[in-house]
């Protein structure tokens, strides 16, 4: 929904996709001040951590679980 949005309102929305957030916090913030109209960030910005791919086994059981839904 939100590609729809950007490409029918580009000038006032933006999309920042969590995985560039995580590799470089500040220029994601200044994308986003940017699109608000504000000054991009002064200090140090906090560690976000990282925890790109942690899903990857639920993704895998959940396939497998939608190839046999009985388990079996």
């Amino acid at each position: 929904m939100i590609d729809v949005l950007a490409d029918k309102f580009p000038d006032i929305t933006g999309i920042i996709h969590y995985e560039d957030v995580i590799a470089d916090p500040a220029a994601a913030l200044d994308i986003a001040a940017e699109l608000c109209g504000l000054a991009g960030p002064s200090g140090p910005l906090p560690d976000l951590g990282d925890d790109r791919g942690c899903a990857a086994r639920y993704l895998e059981l959940m396939a497998k679980a939608l190839k046999d839904p009985d388990g079996g």
